[in-house]
């Protein structure tokens, strides 16, 4: 259950609303569903049809995740999914779990097209920008780096956070500077 709570608060509590500060809602869904769908490296280093569908899954969730979090601005939705999707299933469970879930699409079935048009109309001007296509290529690229080689890589993106959160710092102090400076 800690595994939902802290990868939910560093994709859409972090990273999704930096990137949202710099490209907007719809790339930074979009970027962080990729980052987060490829870190999952464990499915996508063996090719499989079962893993490439489950990589699907999860690129699919997340951007759902993302779009929930920017709607309600709250976690909680997101954590909660999260959860849900993190439990472990067998047996009869693999039955009787996907026809609860088309019961509640049937049930919820307007409610979801609206969000799904809503949805759609919100990521579709950023599908055709360049700058996210580089931006989701970049981050995918990088979770294929840390699958291969971890521990460098790791490093690197930790040396790589600290330093931008250092330059945020220091451009947010220099901003606060210059506001002081014309008031």
């Amino acid at each position: 259950m800690l595994v939902p709570i802290v990868e939910e608060a560093f994709y859409r509590g972090y990273v999704q609303t930096r990137l949202a500060e710099d490209c907007g809602a719809p790339a930074a869904i979009l970027i962080t569903a990729f980052f987060f769908a490829f870190s999952h490296s464990q499915y996508y280093l063996e090719p499989s049809p079962r893993n490439i569908g489950v990589v699907l899954a999860i690129l699919f969730e997340a951007v759902v995740w993302g779009y929930a979090f920017h709607t309600t601005r709250s976690l909680i939705v997101p954590m909660i999914a999260h959860a849900i999707m993190n439990v472990p299933i067998a047996g009869v469970a693999d039955f009787i779990l996907p026809v609860l879930m088309l019961g509640v699409m049937m049930m919820y079935r307007r409610r979801i097209g609206e969000h799904v048009r809503e949805l759609w109309a919100m990521l579709k001007p950023a599908l055709s920008k360049w700058a996210t296509a580089l931006a989701v290529t970049f981050m995918v690229l990088f979770a294929i780096a840390v699958a291969i080689a971890q521990d460098m890589t790791v490093l690197l993106g930790v040396v790589m956070l600290i330093s931008a959160a250092v330059l945020e710092f220091i451009e947010k102090r220099k901003l606060q500077h210059l506001q002081l400076a014309t008031s």
